[in-house]
């Protein structure tokens, strides 16, 4: 809806530089204190259930009060931001920027708070509810749009994203608030706070080398010409819904579970735990890149090719999405074993290894831009990201314990089988145009899903069965 309503211009460029600076703040910050949190509140309400509430509510509230003195230190100093990661703007594309950057800028503190009651419930394994909070995001902006965008334009896009992390904060602390409040009835004072921040530290150094990154690839692409931008933000958010349906319910509970293995010291739980998540991402991952790689154009006409969406936009997207599709199972694998770091109370090395890839990362960007175009800054990321997963397994495998082995790759050979045929049968499915691109979507998608589930399941592939038997049980039962 919002590429029809908008399409790309000026505008839309302007709101995806604002809203990508302020996503990435809100990343950085909330993935540095929920990891360094969850571990240390399941630590206190083990102890006893007072004792959890009463380090949940401090930390809470020390935080909250901490986002909200970022928010104003960066709607003040909104004009120097706004010159640091948008560089080339000038004139009226300038002074939007700030206007949009401050608006945007408000919702910091209830996005933070918000995602500290999300990583509470999953602590309590209350995973249905929190994982709901987001929908809120799409509802209050899919709902702006359709009744003020004629009105106030992509400033009913601005509005919306404060107004949904207010309301889905509402909601998740309705739910949480048995667990933890924002209230200074314990006092802020907390020497576990301590530890949290120190631990939390080097995750946000690593994500902030993050955000360094993306508004290095936000100013290249802004260079190659109005409209990229906005076009490569959307295949990210095809590639981002991907990832995040394969890679987010996994880890989320994985961590919840390595953190109780962690706690007890049990490494063989650790162990199973990790080897049972690659095998499981290797079986999602292996179709969904296929068909994002070879059905990119497809996809993207089916779900922006509309509107004020031109075909420019749609060919842009399109080999976005392609380049972002190819770093899905790097980026799955890098999530979960980060994690796993995590839940070991290890932050300092994945930081480190999470430094030297986007070096490589912005190195290889500048590098071919000229030559590549969106192509070379979006293709620069999956290059970076495959070298420093293999460098991250690596370093797991030595530090810690070793998941990754000759006999666990050899066991997985019926998944490789399986997909290289797949990816086969759709390459040459591929140049077959049927109908129309949805058809030609729907088709191509069942018939690779198909053969590799068909593959796996002739070879006896023992995860494959197993997912499948607890599938069959439980619809029987219902």
């Amino acid at each position: 809806m919002q590429a029809s309503i908008f399409g790309t211009s000026m505008e839309t460029d302007v709101f995806n530089v604002s809203n990508g600076f302020v996503s990435n703040i809100l990343y950085m910050l909330t993935m540095a204190v929920a990891v360094a949190f969850v571990p240390l509140y399941i630590q206190h309400k083990t102890r006893s259930r007072e004792d959890g509430r009463k380090f949940g509510t401090r930390t809470i509230t020390t935080l909250f009060l901490v986002a909200i003195a970022i928010s104003l230190f960066l709607i003040v100093f909104s004009p120097v931001v706004v010159k640091v990661i948008a560089p080339s703007y000038s004139g009226e594309a300038y002074q939007l920027t700030i206007k949009y950057f401050r608006v945007l800028c408000l919702g910091i503190c209830f996005s933070l708070a918000a995602h500290l009651f999300t990583n509470l419930l999953n602590a309590e394994k209350v995973y249905g509810y929190s994982a709901f909070g987001s929908i809120i995001n799409s509802i209050v902006l899919i709902a702006l749009m359709m009744f003020f965008s004629r009105t106030l334009g992509v400033w009913s896009l601005v509005i919306s994203v404060p107004i949904s992390f207010v309301l889905q904060w509402l909601m998740l602390y309705y739910k949480g608030k048995r667990y933890a409040a924002i209230s200074f009835r314990y006092g802020i004072r907390d020497e576990s706070l301590k530890i949290l921040l120190i631990q939390a530290i080097p995750i946000l150094i690593s994500q902030a080398t993050v955000e360094i990154n993306q508004v290095v690839d936000r100013a290249l692409l802004t260079s190659i010409g109005v409209g990229a931008l906005t076009a490569v933000s959307y295949s990210a958010v095809l590639y981002q819904f991907a990832s995040t349906l394969v890679s987010t319910p996994l880890s989320t509970v994985m961590f919840t579970e390595l953190s109780e293995a962690g706690a007890k010291k049990d490494n063989a739980a650790i162990k199973r735990i990790l080897k049972n998540c690659y095998r499981v991402l290797l079986i999602v991952c292996i179709p969904i890149v296929a068909v994002i790689f070879f059905c990119s154009g497809d996809i993207v006409r089916i779900v922006y090719g509309h509107g004020r969406f031109t075909a420019e936009a749609v060919q842009q997207c399109a080999v976005g999405l392609q380049m972002y599709g190819l770093c899905l199972f790097p980026v799955c694998i890098k999530t979960v074993l980060s994690r796993a770091y995590y839940g070991l109370n290890d932050t300092r090395r994945p930081m480190v290894i999470g430094m030297l890839e986007v070096a490589l990362n912005i190195g290889l960007s500048v590098a071919l831009v000229k030559p590549l175009g969106i192509i070379g800054v979006v293709g620069a990321t999956g290059i970076a990201s495959v070298v420093f997963i293999i460098v991250m397994l690596i370093d797991f495998n030595k530090k810690y314990m070793k998941v990754l082995s000759s006999s666990s790759l050899n066991a997985c050979w019926k998944i490789l089988v399986s997909g290289v045929i797949a990816v086969v049968v759709l390459a040459l499915a591929n140049r077959v145009f049927l109908v129309n691109s949805l058809v030609d979507f729907i088709v191509k998608t069942l018939l690779t899903f198909a053969v590799f589930l068909v593959l796996l399941l002739a070879l006896k592939e023992k995860t494959t069965k197993s997912i499948l038997g607890k599938v069959l049980r439980r619809v029987r039962r219902s």
